[in-house]
């Protein structure tokens, strides 16, 4: 996969136009397609000194364009207004000598209009238009004034960038029906355009880290936010989906995916190519592991009440005496289990779960990994319910023990953080406002 103007550059004379390229996936694919050589005509409404909400501008966008090894090229264009879509494209036109190969189709400006949690009928009814204005009306005009000289040139590729690639419900009415609509746009633009020889493709990116999902972060210190926001530890950044459509632009079968909506967490998979950092994020994989886990969670802290906690120390500094004491805070009884206390926490200490003499519902584990699976060993052996891996911890072989015996596992997850995300209690009346207990 191209990295920068130094390696090969499969789209080298290849002429593209990137619809909405001030920001966010539309920025990560124009820079990404100047990388493998291409002239890329970066447009939207953000220029300097005539922003429209945001600091980011298209020149910007041309620029690193131009850095990555290709030709940026900024072009101020409301694709809201035909007469002015028309008149880029009558541009290229003249500047390409009739050539374009691809178009990208990513024009959005719906973020301050969308409304989550809100049904349709009490969303503002002009912000929702307005969307559908932005989002969908644009993606047509542009598409009627670019296709003609795809299809002039019998070739070429235009992309339609949505958000997900089912037709699931995405939260809130008037955004689902922007992302399903263009995937639609995708597959019917293909059955016209296919005896051209021009492919129509959707692409979705991940959970992107986009400027303004970042926030005040940076590349460097994004995963600070995994905290707070869990998909963040399987995000993706806006080259990724730009390498997505550079692998897709450079296929000489693409014809054949006409009509598909396509996802980068595949592509990478099929095509070799990874995210910047060299890691190669699977949003759909790791988002079903994680609402997986979650079910597991909710079934464990929705039942347990009593917690041996392995690995449990007097120093008020460690996770191992704090969240265990927190647990205790929120109701659950608290067993520690270790060797080098008598009494813990105002309470008995048990050297290992072999020597308790009372049946608990959860093991909680905080150990190294490689004593896991014979702490799982001894949960099996105790009868204990669920084996709990502290936040860090994970061990494979420690799960596939403790599942053996139909013991609930969850690894890698901090068990005070997912009693106050779910803001579990125990005792006489204690109620709980995601889990039952």
């Amino acid at each position: 996969m191209v990295e920068d103007s130094r390696g090969a550059q499969p789209l080298r004379d290849r002429v593209a136009v990137v619809a909405g390229a001030t920001r966010g996936a539309s920025r990560g694919i124009a820079v990404e397609l100047g990388a493998a050589g291409a002239t890329v005509y970066c447009t939207g409404r953000s220029v300097r000194g005539r922003t429209t909400g945001r600091p980011e501008t298209i020149e910007e966008t041309a620029e690193l364009v131009t850095g990555a090894g290709g030709l940026g090229i900024p072009v101020r264009t409301d694709h809201t207004v035909p007469s002015e879509v028309e008149a880029l494209f009558d541009r290229i036109g003249r500047e390409q000598g009739g050539r374009l190969d691809i178009v990208v189709n990513d024009i959005w400006g719906g973020d301050e209009l969308t409304r989550w949690g809100v049904p349709f009928w009490e969303h503002p009814l002009d912000d929702g238009l307005a969307m559908l204005e932005r989002a969908i009306h644009t993606h047509i005009i542009t598409g009627h004034y670019a296709v003609p000289m795809l299809v002039a040139r019998r070739g070429g590729v235009i992309f339609e960038i949505t958000d997900g690639n089912t037709f699931d419900y995405r939260g809130t009415f008037f955004y689902d029906l922007v992302k399903t609509t263009v995937m639609r746009m995708a597959w019917t633009m293909g059955q016209e355009l296919r005896p051209h020889g021009v492919a129509s493709v959707a692409v979705t990116p991940g959970f992107l880290r986009s400027e303004a999902i970042l926030g005040d972060l940076t590349e460097e210190t994004w995963r600070e936010r995994i905290a707070e926001d869990r998909f963040f530890a399987f995000s993706e950044t806006p080259r990724f989906i730009g390498r997505a459509i550079v692998a897709l632009a450079a296929d000489p079968g693409l014809i054949d995916r006409t009509g598909a909506t396509l996802a980068t967490w595949d592509l990478a998979e099929e095509y070799g190519f990874t995210d910047v950092d060299g890691t190669r994020p699977h949003w759909q994989r790791n988002y079903e592991a994680l609402v997986a886990t979650d079910r597991v969670v909710e079934r464990i802290l929705g039942s347990a009440s009593t917690v041996a906690v392995v690995g449990a120390s007097r120093d008020p500094s460690k996770e191992s005496s704090r969240i265990p004491l927190e647990l205790r805070d929120r109701g659950f009884t608290v067993i520690p289990i270790t060797p080098s206390a008598d009494e813990l926490w105002g309470g008995r200490t048990y050297p290992s779960l072999a020597d308790l003499d009372r049946p608990v519902d959860v093991v909680e584990v905080f150990r190294l990994a490689e004593e896991a699976p014979e702490i799982a060993r001894q949960a099996v052996a105790i009868g204990a319910g669920a084996l709990w891996l502290q936040l860090g911890i994970t061990s494979e072989e420690a799960r596939t023990i403790a599942e053996a015996d139909g013991l609930d596992v969850v690894q890698d997850r901090c068990m005070g953080r997912e009693s106050r995300r779910l803001d579990v209690r125990k005792g006489p009346g204690a109620t709980s406002a995601r889990v039952r207990v």
